[in-house]
């Protein structure tokens, strides 16, 4: 049976192998995820099956980005300042 394991403090450069999977939209350098990581409030969590680096997930408070804020203007602002963008 597969080990399956979630780590939240992996070094940033061996998850940009990830970043091609996303929507080029979406995809960040390195410098960009390390900025995100340093958002007061963001949350990362990488997943490993059987010791590998397997995916991820991240997001940062919504309140946090004015640019992504517009997506979600018809959200209370009591939920802006709880919702996390993953």
């Amino acid at each position: 049976m597969a080990t399956i394991e979630l780590v939240h403090d992996v070094p940033l450069a061996p998850t940009m192998v990830f970043e091609p999977v996303y929507h080029q939209v979406m995809q960040l350098t390195l410098a960009e995820k390390q900025e995100m990581w340093n958002v007061k409030g963001s949350v990362f969590a990488w997943l490993f099956s059987d010791g590998q680096l397997a995916g991820e997930c991240y997001g940062f408070p919504l309140a946090t980005s004015g640019k992504l804020s517009a997506e979600f203007s018809d959200l209370p602002d009591a939920a802006k300042n709880k919702a996390i963008h993953c």
